[in-house]
């Protein structure tokens, strides 16, 4: 199995569907539905080591293996509060009322949409790590 390509997201979602199984037939009356949760609980395991794996030895990024979505720390500079923002909220918040000749920002190029868009309207400030 080529770990360094595959597709983390689907094992991502077979192994959301494996612990929800777990959580719903670990405690069943049925011994055959108790079985199956057993026999997840070993494939999650094996999932898992499977990531570890991916992170620990090959070197792939935590939020690639295990399909985090990176956010970012946005101080809402009126409310003097402090929000989580994915890149979507990113994007959305770069792009939003724009005219029809607007070409959006995207994830390779939106800290340069940030500063020019967002950043100047005294709104918002991305906190960096």
């Amino acid at each position: 199995m080529d770990l360094l390509n595959l597709d983390y997201e689907a094992l991502k979602a077979q192994k959301d569907i494996l612990i929800r199984m777990i959580q719903s037939w670990g405690e069943a009356d049925d011994p055959e539905q108790r079985a199956e949760a057993k026999e997840a609980e070993g494939l999650v395991s094996m999932i898992d080591a499977m990531q570890d794996h991916a992170v620990d030895k090959l070197g792939l990024e935590e939020e690639h293996v295990f399909n985090i979505e990176k956010t970012y720390k946005v101080l809402y500079i009126e409310e003097n509060e402090i929000h989580d923002w994915t890149i979507d909220d990113i994007l959305n918040q770069i792009n939003r009322d724009r005219s029809g000749k607007w070409t959006d920002y995207n994830k390779s190029d939106w800290r340069e949409g940030w500063n020019e868009w967002v950043k100047e309207e005294g709104y918002y400030k991305l906190i960096e790590d």
